[in-house]
């Protein structure tokens, strides 16, 4: 309806608008000019805890809303003092309340009625969360200021031209510069000159792609040195998703930069010692054995190239043949010890076993436990040492224990409880004529054979050693002068394995027993060596002919001098003898150089006496010198010293061009110039394996030919009237 008055259209009416305020869902109440209760809605009682009948008809002083009032901006003392004095009808405003625990904001409208309060309508909202949110909100504004004052890190942002919009106090603890120094001015100056593109290529790379960068960069101090800073990034932007600034937190790294150079450094430097070491190095897991690294030494130790190693395990390798040494080192590094000459076996890639000195310290790489270990191939060394071990207390030829170790344990043995203990001596008859004859190769082959012999012969626990050159001794424990008495016996049973010898030889023994503790034992060895002596006197005399025919038989065996040859050789020699009338001595002197003159050829080869065809040069040299080799045999025998010269001119030539010195003419001893001839008569006359036979007449007549170059010229006339058809057959 319109107002016939104003053409308002009608207002609502009071009750209109008592009823949508009542239904409002925030905490409404009506008061009468009066301030007494009139109505407040469902919103309010849940907000105060009151109920309905405790409010309705009640002054507002009666119920106890706030201790505390804020009032509006505009006028607070007014406003403060027109509540308090009931309003005056001429003020219609609002006022802020804060009611108690600071929970809602009242506003209070005051509605007049023909200029004067009527009623008084009170609005309520609760803003417990804004003010928790308020509250925190400055708790976290007062945390980050204390971050940014005592933050270690330079927390800044900037533009996307790189220009600083804002820096923490940290700027000038870490760069020497205040805030106000940096804020507004562009970063690119600051910056080291090499690190300016890298910055900028990642700062304009985030921009775009909005992801959190890290980055190093050197940053000029104010002192002008260079720091080394690591940021840490990203950009902040909008509701709308507009970038709107770079926002980063730097750190100083610039010793933690220095230690790595240096550790990187020190890491190439030990990666070169490592690699270039001469000691077998590796580096693997404590744990499993996993190689992470190994120098070449190493692997030649193994045997493996450096690819077959690393990631692979020690036992996938199969290098510790004795796993639980491994876990011994391994015990031993978890409880902080270091390994050191630690002897293992360890097998090479061939599969062959090798004696190694093994060390090892704990080391940490990456956070895992690991150990750097030595591993040094001893074999050769150990049995080097082996051998020198050996050796001083061995004879190197045969074997046998050495002088020194005996008088070790002569000493050791020389007890009460040892007794009886017996010492038995050896010398090797014929040792000289071998090495002398045949050389010494042939001379060590019988002291092995003589050593052999002697330990075949002694019980386990008998010490046998080679005393001196031919000299053997035997140390017996526990032992009666009868038992060394048939160990003496089993020794000379054994003399025929000898008999491979081109010469003969023997062994001559004795032996003496300790039986009584106050005996000296020196003097029970001097015993056994005179008993020696003695033995070798007697076999001397026994043997001396035996040793002339056991040559003889050599010699046959050994050559192409037959025993018929020699008969027939002693037989002309006896009748040129005969016929120029030598003395009886020299007769005996030619009868045995007749037959042992070639005796120097038992030391050269068969298949060089046999040959049949033409001897090549070094043969030939290899013949010529059977005169000194028999010239040596003869001297190391009495009974052949007489004809020592004889033997070795035999082959000389009257003319000078014979062997082996060369002698001429009456230089030449007479017996050697006659066996000369009748050497060449019977040789050609039965002939040899390179020569065929001829006559006797043809024979004689070459020899008739040579007579004055080959050989004596008187000496071949004077046989030339001897009838040598029928004599020499």
């Amino acid at each position: 309806m319109i107002n016939a008055h104003n053409n308002e259209p009608p207002r609502p009416s009071f009750e209109f608008y008592f009823g949508i305020l009542m239904s409002s869902p925030h905490p409404l109440s009506i008061c009468n000019k009066e301030r007494i209760f009139i109505d407040v809605n469902d919103a309010w009682l849940q907000t105060t805890g009151y109920q309905r009948d405790e409010v309705l008809g009640r002054h507002m002083d009666e119920i106890n809303i706030g201790d505390r009032m804020v009032i509006n901006k505009q006028d607070p003392q007014k406003a403060q003092l027109y509540m308090h004095s009931y309003i005056k009808p001429s003020l219609n405003f609002e006022v802020w309340i804060a009611v108690i625990n600071s929970r809602v904001i009242q506003w209070v409208s005051f509605i007049q009625k023909d200029g004067a309060t009527e009623y008084i309508v009170s609005r309520g909202v609760d803003i417990t969360r804004q003010l928790e949110m308020e509250n925190s909100l400055q708790e976290k504004n007062a945390e980050l200021s204390s971050i940014f004052a005592y933050a270690n890190s330079l927390i800044f942002t900037a533009d996307a031209r790189g220009t600083i919009h804002f820096v923490s106090p940290g700027c000038q603890k870490m760069l020497g510069y205040d805030a106000s120094e940096i804020e507004g001015k562009n970063l690119k100056p600051f910056l080291h000159p090499d690190d300016v593109i890298s910055c900028e290529a990642v700062f304009k790379g985030m921009i775009k792609d909005e992801e959190p960068i890290n980055i190093e960069y050197r940053i000029r101090h104010r002192d002008g040195s260079w720091r080394w800073h690591l940021c840490s990034g990203g950009v902040a932007k909008n509701p709308a998703g507009k970038v709107l600034f770079y926002i980063g937190i730097a750190t100083d790294v610039t010793e933690k930069k220095q230690v790595e150079q240096a550790l990187l450094k020190s890491e190439d430097k030990f990666s070169k010692a490592f690699h270039s070491s001469p000691t077998p190095l590796s580096i693997s897991t404590l744990e499993e054995g996993r190689f992470i690294d190994v120098n070449e030494t190493f692997c030649q130790v193994v045997g493996y190239e450096r690819q077959e190693i690393l990631g692979r395990t020690s036992c996938d390798l199969q290098i510790w043949t004795e796993p639980g040494k491994r876990s011994e080192v391994k015990e031993k590094l978890l409880r902080g010890k270091s390994v050191g000459n630690f002897e293992v076996c360890f097998r090479m890639k061939s599969g062959e076993k090798r004696l190694g000195l093994y060390a090892a310290e704990s080391i940490n790489i990456d956070s895992q436990m690991c150990m750097l270990s030595i591993l040094k191939d001893i074999t050769d060394q150990r049995l080097a040492e082996e051998e020198v071990r050996y050796l001083s207390f061995h004879d190197r030829l045969t074997g046998l224990y050495n002088r020194a170790y005996f008088e070790e344990e002569l000493t050791r043995l020389d007890t009460a409880r040892q007794l009886p203990l017996s010492i038995i001596m050896g010398d090797v008859n014929g040792l000289k004529l071998i090495n002398d004859a045949l050389g010494h190769q042939e001379g060590d082959k019988l002291l092995v054979m003589v050593a052999v012999a002697l330990k075949e012969a002694c019980r386990s626990e008998d010490i046998v050693a080679r005393w001196g050159g031919d000299e053997f001794i035997i140390l017996l424990p526990g032992c009666p002068h009868k038992v060394a008495a048939g160990i003496v016996e089993r020794i000379k049973g054994a003399e025929t394995i000898f008999h491979t010898l081109p010469i003969q030889t023997s062994i001559s023994l004795g032996t003496a027993t300790k039986t009584l503790s106050n005996e000296n034992i020196r003097s029970i060895i001097k015993e056994a060596e005179d008993k020696m002596y003695r033995n070798k006197l007697l076999e001397n005399k026994s043997t001396r002919s035996y040793f002339l025919s056991s040559l003889e038989r050599t010699l046959w065996s050994r050559s192409h001098e037959t025993k018929d040859h020699c008969e027939r050789i002693k037989k002309m020699a006896m009748l040129i003898g005969e016929h120029i009338h030598l003395p009886a001595g020299e007769m005996d002197s030619l009868r045995l150089l007749a037959a042992l003159h070639d005796i120097g050829k038992i030391a050269i080869s068969n298949s060089i006496l046999e040959k049949p065809g033409k001897l090549t040069a070094e043969e030939w040299e290899t013949i010529k010198k059977h005169p000194e080799v028999g010239y040596r045999i003869a001297l190391s025998s009495p009974e052949m010293a007489p004809i020592a010269e004889a033997i070795l001119h035999h082959h000389e030539r009257w003319d000078g061009a014979g062997y082996p010195l060369g002698l001429m003419g009456k230089d030449i001893p007479f017996l050697s110039r006659i066996i000369s001839i009748v050497d060449t008569y019977d040789v050609m006359t039965h002939g040899r394996p390179y020569q065929a036979a001829v006559s006797s007449e043809d024979a004689w007549s070459e020899i008739i030919r040579m007579a004055g170059s080959q050989f004596d010229p008187d000496l071949v006339n004077i046989i030339s009237n001897l009838n040598f058809k029928s004599d020499w057959k």
